[in-house]
């Protein structure tokens, strides 16, 4: 996989629960999470399943594609 640092491999929120901030808490979770033990990366993967709504997600919290 190579990605650096501990990963997210698959986030799903309940569609009824979609646009709640659900997603965002969650990252945001992960990320103070790895921030409290030291680490400095947070990576995840996206594939073609990823919906437009989580790649613009997940570019406001800081994270880039780096293949672009």
């Amino acid at each position: 996989m190579g990605l650096p640092g501990p990963f997210v491999i698959d986030l799903f929120v309940r569609p009824e629960l979609r646009g709640r901030g659900v997603g965002r808490a969650l990252i945001s979770g992960a990320i103070a999470a790895c921030a409290s033990t030291g680490d400095k990366t947070l990576s995840l993967r996206v594939g073609e399943g990823t919906s437009l709504a989580a790649r613009q997600l997940y570019g406001r919290l800081g994270f880039v594609d780096p293949e672009s």
